[in-house]
């Protein structure tokens, strides 16, 4: 195959290249090759008189600010003014990444899409020195005007529309993952398959490994905190639980309906419950697992869970009363979001400060707990004003049994944690409950209590999938997966810290 060297940077490109695959420069177009009849060997013939290589251009960077693209560019150098000799737009040449120089200043890199946006809002122009992504050292690409290079064919082309829409969705998606980052302070790339987080759940464990479980935070099976793992556990138990909760409620459900309701008033209090704490008390299990510190007895889970769950539904209802909540409208939504996570929130201190913990997997747990009694007690009582309907009493267990892993248990949970990523290691005071830090964090499972709440118009057809609430469930667990990966993140830095101590 006949080579063809850049007359730009020198690079070897395939003799039928419109493109130099280094730096991007287009080469002039040259006349049909033919085959010679007796040597059937390839000719080219000889350039007509009109026909001139542009010699390569030299330039300075262009002042600031730059002049707008001038009718004078509207057609591709290399083309002789022609348009019908304009090259069809490949997906490769779109997705090309370039940098930019704008008063001896290197910008980028950006894709072929975003360059020609800033040529279309008049930022750049023409003449700006652009040179393109390859693997070769960028220093060793010169620069060469955009109007030199095959980015005047994607810029007429128009199909770099399409793709600066996606590059303002990823610019989007980038700005969300950097919030979240500004906010817990884990700017670390987040490490972590699903696929490997839950692979034990599928296998066989044994009693024991249960009991190993059961019995952590005891002055006897706490690690040292230089022995403690950082990396991501592989909960299991909580699926168990699972389980046996939904057993029992199926037990129950099935003594109703085999001997009615009427005949099973003593069994539906029970079907209630079981019912309203499978799904909750299961992820604090979940979360139980995930305290790597292992510093938190299940005795204290418990009494959170029961004792907490009371404690904060009594305050939210003492605060319901001062604030006079009304009509559950888009202000209502917004004033049950503020009062229901401070009685939340206020419980789940009285806990941190009994405790006395550092870690933010330990506020995760905590808060999980105060949380999931909140959201047991509240269902048990939503399906009791229903118990003269039989029917919809399971209606309402197995819907807010489903929605509950996305509402109290998470909202509480990532509140724990924001007051644990500000407290540290120090006595609890007020000053961390009012940091900023803090406050931008409580703030994140207000507005998604709020919003959960609020009366958003749904298409027709699909209101019984709850749309909103799903959407507002997987976002709130990403951002615990982030939370949870900064407190594995804390537990590293503790361990080293100590190990090194110890030497």
């Amino acid at each position: 195959m006949i080579q063809m060297f850049c007359t730009k940077c020198g690079f070897e490109n395939a003799d039928n290249a419109r493109f130099c695959g280094n730096c991007g420069y287009a080469f002039p177009q040259q006349p049909p090759r033919q085959q010679d009849a007796a040597s059937g060997s390839v000719v080219t013939p000889p350039p007509e008189s009109n026909t001139q290589v542009p010699p390569v251009p030299s330039y300075q960077a262009p002042p600031a600010p730059q002049t707008p693209p001038s009718a004078a560019y509207h057609q591709p150098a290399w083309n002789n003014g022609n348009p019908q000799t304009e090259r069809p737009v490949t997906p490769e040449m779109l997705n090309s990444q370039w940098y930019y120089l704008v008063n001896q200043l290197v910008y980028g890199p950006v894709s072929a899409a975003s360059l020609s946006q800033l040529v279309h809002n008049r930022i750049l122009n023409f003449d700006t020195p652009v040179k393109m992504v390859s693997q070769a050292n960028p220093a060793d690409i010169p620069w060469t005007p955009i109007n030199k290079t095959m980015m005047m064919d994607i810029y007429y082309s128009g199909a770099w529309h399409q793709n600066t829409e996606n590059d303002v969705f990823s610019s989007g998606m980038k700005a969300i993952k950097n919030t979240i980052n500004t906010i817990t302070g884990d700017s670390g790339k987040l490490n972590i398959s699903f696929s490997q987080l839950f692979s034990d759940v599928f296998k066989k464990h044994s009693s024991e490994e249960a009991d190993q479980i059961f019995i952590s935070g005891t002055s006897l099976t706490t690690p040292p905190e230089s022995e403690l793992s950082s990396g991501w556990p592989k909960p299991w138990l909580f699926s168990r639980v699972f389980l046996m909760l939904m057993a029992s409620f199926g037990i129950l459900w099935t003594c109703c309906l085999a001997f009615g309701w009427q005949n099973s008033a003593n069994v539906i209090p029970g079907m209630i419950f079981m019912g309203a704490l499978a799904v909750p008390f299961s992820v604090v299990v979940f979360f139980l697992e995930i305290n790597v510190p292992r510093n938190v007895s299940f005795f204290e889970v418990i009494k959170v869970f029961f004792i907490g769950g009371a404690f904060s539904l009594l305050l939210t209802f003492f605060l319901g009363q001062i604030v006079e909540i009304g009509k559950l409208d888009y202000w209502g939504a917004i004033l049950v979001g503020i009062v229901e996570e401070i009685g939340k929130f206020a419980a789940l201190l009285f806990f941190i400060r009994k405790t006395n913990t550092k870690y933010i997997l330990n506020g995760l747990l905590i808060g999980a707990a105060v949380g999931a009694g909140f959201a047991v007690f509240e269902t048990a009582g939503y399906a009791l004003n229903m118990s003269q309907y039989y029917n919809q009493i399971t209606d309402i267990l197995f819907l807010r049994g489903v929605l509950a892993i996305g509402g109290h248990v998470a909202w509480a949970a990532v509140s724990g944690a924001a007051i644990m990523m500000v407290k540290k290691d120090q006595p609890l005071s007020s000053k961390h409950v009012f940091s900023g830090k803090f406050l931008q964090l409580f703030i994140i499972p207000v507005i998604l209590h709020a919003i959960w709440d609020m009366p958003i118009p749904v298409p027709t057809g699909l209101q019984n999938l709850f749309p909103v609430q799903i959407l507002l469930t997987v976002a709130i667990w990403f951002f615990l997966i982030k939370l949870v990966n900064s407190g594995l993140r804390q537990v590293e830095e503790i361990s080293k810290r100590n190990e090194a101590s110890q030497l």
